[in-house]
């Protein structure tokens, strides 16, 4: 039986800053790959550093091995864009079932001609799996391998697939796109419907449309639909209406985007309760359905949440007892009764710690602070809603 705080993260996404390394000196040669901390960095030298560190030097935030370092934002391609709305469904999908991506091992053989190729060892299997197999064919001599893992790509096509489309509302677009009314031809129409692009997303209700005029007057702006929209929505809207072909307008959030924010949350069950009350947010949690605490992943054990409360030592105490009963009655259950999770989880507490991701409208979150961070709001639910708003507010 394990006992961990309960806590709360925003999920950040994966796109990479730029950092660019300049040394007068000549010591690093120019198309070296750089990584730092995971992001690209390009690095110059000679009287190209030197120009650049005149132009840039205010710039500066770091430095690497004493040369001068900065990092630039770096305007992400519409495979980047995409790739990290793949990765957040991802993301939010696996949470449900703890899930890990599959891995696929690879070895090089020679042939009796003296030839190489390439032949894979295993398919699709657990890692876990994938190691042990990788573990064999080392003892037999074969020490070449390469690993390769399905692809958030892959994970978001299989559920789409499959169906289950609620987790692709956890991928959050950013589209912008101009309307022309002055000259017709460049006014982007909605063939299904006839109407002006924006006019789709302004009736749907899982979608924030801002408009910016281009500087005609406010007649003109009312009747032709002329200036900028930028539209935030998510891909289950995109999949859903069939609107791949929009995502050709997609870009990184601006100023004039409402913005979409996702958080995780490890809490208990109760606790969960209350937040997926919040209808207006898509939520992700673990599921106790599926979820087979009983296995190695999970370490043979159930983990609970320390209630935020205070509880005197023999509260305390009596508190962790119980627990410890209701995990074996919950072993008990699934490896001598032979029940199914999903059977043997009638015996779980609220104190049973979950994973939980939520994502929605910065304006939504507005409102679950103002009710979730309220001094008559749950304690533990309090606690975590506190937390979230203080990382919010520094973003």
């Amino acid at each position: 039986m394990k006992l961990i705080k309960s806590s709360v993260e925003i999920v950040k996404d994966s796109l990479k800053d730029h950092y660019y390394i300049c040394d007068i000196d000549k010591q690093i040669l120019v198309n070296e790959d750089y990584t730092y901390e995971g992001h690209p960095v390009t690095a110059y030298t000679g009287e190209d550093a030197e120009e650049l560190l005149k132009k840039y030097l205010n710039a500066k935030d770091n430095t690497i091995d004493g040369k001068v370092m900065w990092k630039a934002h770096h305007t992400p391609s519409k495979e980047d864009l995409l790739t990290n709305i793949y990765k957040q469904i991802e993301l939010a999908g696996r949470t449900c079932y703890k899930s890990e991506p599959k891995y696929n091992y690879f070895r090089k053989v020679k042939t009796a001609d003296g030839s190489i190729h390439t032949e894979q060892v295993s398919n699709t299997l657990d890692f876990e799996d994938s190691i042990a197999i990788a573990e064999r064919e080392y003892a037999k001599g074969n020490t070449e391998f390469t690993r390769s893992s399905s692809t958030a790509k892959d994970f978001v096509d299989r559920m789409i697939k499959s169906g289950h489309t609620a987790m692709l509302e956890h991928g959050t677009v950013y589209l912008k796109f101009k309307n022309n009314a002055l000259d017709f031809e460049s006014v982007w129409y909605d063939e299904s419907s006839g109407y002006p692009l924006n006019k789709f997303y302004e009736n749907n209700k899982y979608s924030k449309v801002y408009f910016k005029p281009l500087g005609v007057n406010d007649k003109q702006i009312e009747k032709n639909y002329t200036g900028d929209y930028y539209i935030t929505t998510n891909y289950r809207v995109i999949i859903e209406n069939d609107r791949l072909d929009d995502l050709q307008y997609l870009c990184e959030p601006t100023k004039y985007h409402e913005k979409r924010i996702t958080a995780r949350f490890i809490c208990d069950r109760g606790v969960s309760h209350e937040f997926v009350r919040h209808r207006v947010f898509s939520f992700a949690q673990e599921s106790t359905r599926f979820c087979n605490y009983s296995k190695d992943k999970f370490g043979n054990e159930l983990t609970f949440i320390e209630p935020a409360w205070n509880m005197s030592t023999t509260m305390k105490q009596d508190f962790e007892d119980d627990l410890e009963k209701i995990e074996d009655t919950y072993l008990l259950y699934i490896e001598q009764e032979g029940l199914k999770p999903q059977e043997a989880r009638a015996i779980l507490p609220n104190a049973l710690k979950t994973e939980l991701v939520i994502t929605g409208f910065e304006s939504d979150w507005k409102h679950f602070f103002k009710l979730r961070c309220a001094e008559n709001a749950h304690p533990d639910a309090r606690k975590l809603a506190l937390e979230l708003q203080e990382k919010m507010n520094k973003l």
